[in-house]
């Protein structure tokens, strides 16, 4: 319980600070980003509300920065992006709102990036080429179609964007995400048809009315225009004109 003291700021040698699930209240002080040294910093499932401080561009050290669970509000620092060693980044479940900052494309060593459960909108911006682990970006309100440029993200293994309000094709160059083993796209408003990806790709796209399975619909023979339930019926049909009259000849017999 409590507010996170600033004397945290005369802990100069400091690199790891783990304040999570202590119930912490009111806002980050500034001190904390005085701490030039501080690699991993963890202050997620706390009470903690305010912006999420500008200053955190200052922690050039910082490799992790986990702040998820808590309440913070207002837009994501475009700075925090241009930390150098940062290769961790989790705000999920916060109330944090406005546009993902187009700087996330400069991150030189991000590999996990989790944003999800926020009210982020606009569209989704390039993502770093770095992102190999997870990238989640639901339930959110993001606007707009998938980039085509995720296709690029070669060693990502998960990928989340479901439960927005995304609309139009799913890219046919996901297909190259050869690390891919996780695609959740559930709840927005794709069209078409999916691309055929490999049998290790766990994909979930539910609550998208216009979106079909486009390795089932690639079985479909393109010059047929009748269902499988039609097709059934005429078996049915011919099987019982067949036995038909192999009864009457017998009985003519």
């Amino acid at each position: 319980m409590g507010n996170i003291s600033s004397e945290l700021g005369k802990c100069r040698d400091l690199s790891l600070l783990n304040l999570a699930s202590n119930n912490f209240q009111g806002q980050v002080p500034d001190a904390i980003s005085t701490l030039d040294k501080l690699i991993v910093l963890k202050l997620q499932m706390n009470n903690l509300r305010g912006s999420i401080p500008s200053t955190f561009s200052d922690l050039t050290s910082l490799d992790t920065l986990n702040l998820s669970l808590n309440s913070f509000t207002g837009e994501i620092p475009t700075g925090i992006f241009n930390l150098p060693k940062l290769f961790s980044l989790n705000f999920q479940g916060n109330n944090i709102s406005g546009a993902i900052p187009v700087s996330v494309s400069t991150s030189q060593s991000l590999i996990e990036l989790n944003l999800a459960n926020n009210s982020l909108t606009g569209t989704i911006p390039t993502m770093p080429t770095s992102l190999s682990k997870a990238l989640n970006l639901g339930h959110n309100h993001l606007t707009g179609s998938i980039p085509s440029n995720i296709g690029v993200l070669k060693d990502l293994e998960i990928l989340d964007l479901s439960y927005n309000n995304l609309s139009g094709p799913v890219p046919s160059s996901l297909d190259g995400l050869q690390s891919l083993t996780q695609l959740v796209l559930s709840y927005n408003h794709l069209s078409g048809s999916l691309p055929a990806f490999r049998s290790s790709v766990t994909v979930d796209s539910t609550g998208n009315s216009d979106l079909t399975d486009g390795e089932e619909n690639s079985d479909a023979s393109p010059t047929s225009g009748k269902t499988s339930t039609q097709i059934d019926d005429a078996i049915v049909g011919s099987l019982f004109g067949l036995c038909f009259g192999w009864c009457c000849l017998v009985a003519h017999n």
